[in-house]
């Protein structure tokens, strides 16, 4: 059976074979070498949610694309973080300034509970 990163990386393949593109053009598209994208194909490394955006950009298909023919379940959110997914979605609509004052808010909130400076 196949590992998330290797069905991840046929279908990255897969794409970049169909656009007629090399690893090199995928990767100069994502800001990343050559190499990382044949770790990726290959499933030997596995890629942010950042990257991966890149790479859907790049090879002009949405995220989804990579996660096709997955089982329902791999892609819910994890049952012990609820409303994750509405959070996410929240998130998303706010503008920068905001996003990264909700962010500063919550760096502060997880030092003060663990008694780690923030950065």
């Amino acid at each position: 059976m196949l590992s998330i990163n290797e069905r991840i990386g046929q279908r990255l393949r897969r794409r970049r074979r169909l656009m007629g593109m090399t690893q090199a053009t995928v990767a100069d598209l994502c800001g990343t070498g050559f190499q990382q994208i044949q770790k990726y194909e290959t499933g030997a490394a596995a890629m942010s949610a950042a990257r991966l955006w890149r790479v859907a950009c790049a090879l002009d298909v949405p995220v989804t694309y990579f996660c096709e023919g997955q089982a329902a379940a791999a892609a819910e959110p994890p049952s012990f973080l609820p409303n994750a997914s509405d959070v996410t979605d929240a998130f998303a609509r706010l503008g920068d300034a905001q996003r990264q004052a909700i962010l500063d808010l919550v760096v502060s909130m997880t030092a003060a509970k663990t008694g780690q400076p923030t950065t």
